[in-house]
């Protein structure tokens, strides 16, 4: 139960970035989302984002949109989501190395 509630807790952290692309930018920007989009939501917020997308996060973050994708976009939406989502996860994490 405690595993739940950790990977659940992760899960919200690390998705709001991903909803607020999606309101601002549709489906479409969600697939198109890169360090770009992250970045220029501010200073602040990318202090607190970057964090959550190191090792332990972004494995919760690719297996939340494996299942996301699987069930509401179809085949090669959910295809396309994952290789731009893990584009958008190695960008970060290199940013976090070069930053620290």
């Amino acid at each position: 139960m405690t595993l739940f509630f950790t990977f659940f807790i992760v899960f919200v952290l690390t998705e709001w970035v991903f909803v607020v692309v999606l309101i601002r930018e549709g489906i479409g920007g969600l697939l198109r989302i890169d360090m770009y989009e992250v970045l220029k939501l501010g200073h602040w917020q990318e202090e607190l984002i970057l964090p959550f997308l190191k090792f332990p996060f972004f494995l919760c973050n690719l297996f939340f949109f494996l299942v996301l994708g699987l069930i509401s976009f179809g085949r090669k939406a959910w295809y396309n989501g994952i290789v731009e989502r893990g584009r958008l996860v190695i960008q970060c994490t290199v940013g976090v190395f070069l930053l620290n």
